[in-house]
């Protein structure tokens, strides 16, 4: 972790020498986590098929949860380079319109996108499949203050059952290896650790992440 300057007021002199550093750290995920407690979203929130109108607003949240989430875990370089972009709102927009390969669901509270996911054809470059027939959970995100309220949960339900309507029998995903948040809630839906590999981060240089593999057979309930 790159340590942040202590910041002194005043003025005279001052010894630092038994000064201990702040550890930011734990600071943002208290401030995280003290926001999600004393939030009070619409309590009412839906679940939905995704349509190609979405792409903007799926597009836009990816890049706020990766933003929030994500920020002890990758690159500050990388996000804070990370822009919704017409060329990757064009690509989840081909995606949602393409209904043959692909599923994506949605959660929405008073119209506002709060989390998605999608599912598709297995996207390991560097790895075999697990299982042959199998298809890949591709992304699921819940912005921040939506995280532990169950909306999680229900988007991978139907996201469960779309990887069997596609006829997967067996399914793979992928999360950092430094998100215990994203692997314990996998492990509790009857995913279980495969392999560990490295994620290419395309941003403003060449970078990667720790990444883990999970797979679960959809032939059996979690």
């Amino acid at each position: 972790m790159r340590r942040r300057p202590l910041v002194v007021l005043g003025s005279g002199e001052h010894d630092f020498r038994n000064v201990h550093p702040i550890d930011w750290a734990t600071v943002e995920a208290l401030m995280h986590r003290a926001i999600a407690a004393h939030a009070k979203p619409s309590a009412t929130w839906s679940i939905r098929a995704a349509t190609p109108s979405d792409a903007e607003a799926i597009e836009t949240l990816r890049v706020g949860v990766w933003k929030d989430v994500y920020r002890r875990i990758l690159p500050d370089d990388y996000l804070d380079w990370l822009t919704a972009t017409p060329e990757h709102i064009g690509h989840f927009r081909e995606a949602l319109r393409n209904t043959t390969s692909w599923r994506f669901i949605v959660a929405e509270a008073s119209g506002e996108l709060i989390g998605y996911g999608g599912v598709g054809p297995i996207n390991d470059y560097d790895f075999p499949p697990a299982t042959p027939g199998a298809g890949e959970l591709r992304t699921l995100n819940v912005a921040l203050l939506w995280q532990r309220r169950g909306v999680g949960r229900a988007l991978l339900a139907p996201l469960t059952d779309a990887l069997r309507d596609l006829g997967y029998e067996s399914a793979i995903l992928w999360t950092f290896r430094d998100n215990p948040a994203a692997r314990a809630f996998y492990e509790a839906n009857g995913w279980k650790l495969d392999r560990h590999g490295d994620f290419d981060l395309h941003g403003p240089r060449p970078m990667s992440a720790p990444a883990v593999r999970y797979v679960r057979s959809l032939n059996e309930a979690p």
